[in-house]
């Protein structure tokens, strides 16, 4: 095994295993919801998960 490779069940000591709470702005979340009362039911969906918006 050459130095470069990684053993697959080490964990990458580089990634977070928990992410922090997320923090929105009002004009944020003012600009979000306007965007989603314009959208139909595919766009709504495409709007949540390009902003990361799903669990």
């Amino acid at each position: 095994m050459g130095v470069s490779e990684q053993d697959p069940q080490i964990p990458d000591p580089q990634v977070r295993e928990r992410a922090g709470a997320r923090r929105y702005t009002a004009a944020y979340k003012a600009r979000i919801l306007e965007e989603y009362d314009r959208l139909d039911k595919a766009g709504k969906g495409a709007l949540m998960r390009r902003e990361g918006l799903y669990s």
